[in-house]
């Protein structure tokens, strides 16, 4: 259920603080299209082999080593905006790993709960992204202002972390 508030923040933080992130970082508003439309591809690109490897692997651990890489790549991701060419690149990789995670915590929450009770757990699991969409503008607008242009991607790779330090210590209880 914390996957989808962490990738609703991300969705909408991107979206929304990035042309933010572009003025104070000094990136073109070219390279912010660019960016977003490279994050879109990587997505699509690899939302079937990410599909595939989570039904080998195990959707959990798909989702933690996704978001593993993600806190890499957020982390760099304020280092390369100088060099349009690697942000862009950058996004697309953050694409590949992350935007088609929301679907594939969707299957995992599936698997826990059961066909009897996903309904439920699917409308809790929206409830969570629609407050991470709400909230992913404002705190990473305000995160930009006390931390620079790079607090923005510094939110986001702390919040992937956090994702993964809970993903590792819960347990699924017994039916």
């Amino acid at each position: 259920m914390a996957f989808p508030l962490v990738f609703g923040f991300m969705e909408s933080a991107l979206t929304g603080d990035l042309p933010l992130f572009a003025q104070r970082g000094g990136l073109s508003l070219g390279a912010v299209s660019a960016s977003l439309a490279a994050f879109v591809i990587g997505s699509l690109v690899f939302q079937f082999p990410l599909g595939h490897l989570s039904d080998g692997l195990g959707r959990k651990a798909v989702l933690i080593a996704c978001s593993a890489v993600g806190v890499v790549l957020f982390s760099l991701l304020p280092a390369a905006t100088g060099w349009t060419m690697l942000f862009v690149s950058l996004c697309f990789v953050v694409g590949a790993f992350l935007d088609t995670l929301f679907s594939l915590s969707l299957g995992y929450l599936s698997d826990l709960v059961g066909s009897t009770n996903f309904p439920t757990a699917n409308q809790l699991a929206v409830t969570n992204l629609g407050l991470g969409l709400m909230t992913g503008p404002v705190v990473g607008g305000l995160t930009m202002t006390w931390l620079g242009p790079g607090g923005l991607f510094w939110t986001i790779a702390v919040l992937y972390l956090l994702f993964i330090g809970c993903a590792l210590l819960w347990k699924p209880t017994s039916k």
